[in-house]
């Protein structure tokens, strides 16, 4: 009997943890409020995956610098981040944003898919990725490669004195 209750709640808890998953649906809404954030141009920085933008931006540096230097970049990373999708000519548009695998994390769910991208240095298709939390909290994003090969952004950060030999 005992044996029995063990795995009738074995059961209940793998049921109960499949229909706690992310639906494609519910995907599809989160990456939806994303892009609407990105198209707004008042995208909040935290939502964005900082370190992974600034690791493409100051390569393999950025992970030997110490905690105030990654703070800093961050930082001056998340000014200018902010500058460009501010700007009023509206140069960036992101449309067709389709959800692809959702993986559960430790957290929350890992959502992946494709965004077209209209900007003066890059039209086409991309990558992006999404961290959501319960709620549909993006905690953290990312679109392609878009930040790594727009040199407006890179001649942006340039101006910041304090990175100019960082960039080169």
């Amino acid at each position: 009997m005992r044996k029995m209750f063990v795995f009738i709640v074995l059961a209940w808890l793998l049921m109960t943890n499949a229909t706690s998953a992310l639906t494609i649906t519910e995907a599809q809404k989160c990456a939806d409020r994303l892009l609407e954030a990105y198209n707004s141009r008042s995208y909040p920085g935290k939502m964005l995956m900082l370190e992974a933008i600034t690791q493409r931006t100051f390569g393999m540096l950025y992970r030997s610098m110490t905690n105030q230097e990654k703070a800093e970049a961050t930082k001056a990373t998340k000014r200018v981040l902010r500058e460009s999708f501010e700007q009023p000519t509206g140069q960036y548009q992101y449309k067709d944003m389709v959800v692809g695998p959702v993986e559960t994390t430790k957290h929350g769910f890992r959502i992946n898919g494709t965004v077209h991208i209209t900007s003066p240095k890059y039209t086409g298709t991309a990558s992006f990725m999404a961290l959501v939390y319960p709620g549909c909290k993006v905690e953290q994003a990312r679109i392609g490669n878009i930040y790594a090969l727009d040199i407006a952004l890179r001649e942006m950060l340039k101006k910041e004195s304090k990175w100019r030999d960082i960039l080169g």
